[in-house]
């Protein structure tokens, strides 16, 4: 009788191990805020926004590393990589900062596009690594999407003279 009760006591514990280390849900990309252009060079230039994200998990999600490719109309904009962590609250949205380091080449040329059509298919490659209680686990990115990108033009003329 002693031997099933350890034997039992063992595939309690398997049992929660399986059910509680299953892979997370990946969080659902729900658009961007606040683009806005930061470091300009002649060779590179960040680009920052606020990504918002789903998280369907019924769990606080842990995102400590991120590495992705983002591309505009299947052109190259940039690299993107997060190395701090980052927590997603179960069930809840959350808006997470980003940069994104562009040549100037593909800046201008992805900028010039917008310009004549605003109407942009984003999309976002990469992986990250997620998890919680100090187990992490990757988790493919893998976005394609059309989103509207809203570019403010300043105008710097003098209409006084």
């Amino acid at each position: 009788m002693k031997n099933k009760t350890v034997i039992f006591g063992y595939f309690l514990i398997i049992l929660f191990f399986v059910i509680g280390c299953s892979k997370p849900i990946q969080p659902t990309y729900l658009g961007y805020q606040n683009i806005r252009l930061g470091k300009v060079g002649a060779k590179s230039n960040v680009l920052m926004s606020d990504i918002k994200f789903y998280n369907p998990n019924k769990y606080a999600l842990n995102v400590k590393q991120a590495e992705m490719d983002v591309y505009f109309n299947d052109r190259l904009l940039g690299h993107t990589s997060m190395n701090n962590m980052v927590s997603l609250p179960p069930l809840d949205t959350t808006l997470v900062p980003f940069t994104v380091e562009a040549s100037a080449a593909d800046l201008l040329a992805n900028t010039a596009q917008i310009f004549l059509n605003p109407n942009v298919r984003v999309r976002v490659q990469g992986n990250a690594k997620a998890g919680r209680g100090g187990i992490f686990v990757n988790i493919p990115i893998n976005y394609q999407g059309t989103q509207r990108i809203q570019l403010s033009r300043t105008d710097t003329t003098n209409r006084n003279r």
